[in-house]
């Protein structure tokens, strides 16, 4: 008879660290010398997110930003 094992480990469960509800993101940003800058683009189909973007990514290219 085959056991079955769980595919689950301990690293797989959240850890208290990992919860975005325990930043405080103004006090993390407000610290660092490089602040990560996220962005979202909304619409329905045919808004022009992805032409926006593209211009978007490189006006900020152009001012000096690393955009990914």
């Amino acid at each position: 008879m085959m056991r079955r094992t769980s595919s689950m480990n301990s690293s797989a469960q959240p850890n208290q660290r990992m919860m975005d509800s325990q930043l405080d993101h103004a006090k993390v940003l407000s610290g660092s010398k490089n602040p990560i800058i996220r962005l979202c683009l909304t619409g329905g189909p045919c808004a022009g997110k992805t032409t926006a973007l593209t211009s978007l990514a490189q006006k900020l290219t152009e001012k000096g930003f690393l955009v990914l």
